[in-house]
């Protein structure tokens, strides 16, 4: 967890944290070990949801296409339920970087 990325030798300059949620538990370590961000350690996650916006300092993360993704499963599964066949593709959907202060850029 946090703890123990804040024991390796040497320590990490920029963390990259799967998901806001878990990112804003990172941010509370590091503040909680007097590391500031992102002077000691970069931080920027994934999700874009509301609290990355309300904490201090503000969270850099991407946005999760939810919607997008929803919309694309349902039409698959309308297809495979009437029976048309549904051939595997890889579908690739548009998120966005959030530039907040906690990535410590310009």
């Amino acid at each position: 967890g946090a703890l123990e990325m804040l024991q390796v030798k040497p320590r990490p300059t920029a963390v990259f944290v799967i998901a806001d949620r878990l990112a804003l538990g990172v941010l509370q370590a590091l503040q909680e070990a007097r590391l500031t961000v992102p002077g000691d350690v970069a931080l920027a996650s994934y999700n874009n949801i509301e609290a990355a916006s309300l904490v201090h300092p503000g969270l850099t993360t991407s946005t999760f296409p939810a919607y997008e993704m929803g919309l694309l499963a349902m039409e698959r599964l309308k297809r495979l339920l009437s029976g048309e066949p549904v051939d595997d593709e890889t579908i690739l959907l548009e998120t966005h970087l959030v530039v907040r202060q906690s990535c410590g850029c310009p």
